[in-house]
């Protein structure tokens, strides 16, 4: 499965709270690659949460204005770090 693929599918099934081994489960593929493509999407794309010994993922509502700007400011953050390199 391709990267993009893998986002797609990530993105469409976090439509809702769930954990990231149902998440893998529901995708299928490699766990490890599952795993790290959603870790790499929690700052953009996805909120995470902690319940007990799992973590949860959502994606993020970018109607609802502090999940928007939360989102916009890591992306601001990031393209400031490369233009100081």
């Amino acid at each position: 499965m391709r990267y993009q693929e893998l986002q797609d599918k990530i993105w469409e099934y976090a439509y809702d709270w769930i954990h990231k081994s149902a998440l893998h489960q529901k995708i299928g593929g490699d766990k490890k690659t599952c795993f790290d493509t959603i870790k790499l999407m929690i700052p953009t794309q996805l909120k995470e949460k902690k319940i007990g010994n799992r973590i949860y993922v959502k994606r993020i509502d970018t109607t609802k204005r502090a999940e928007f700007e939360n989102a916009l400011t890591f992306q601001e953050n990031m393209l400031n770090n490369i233009i100081q390199m």
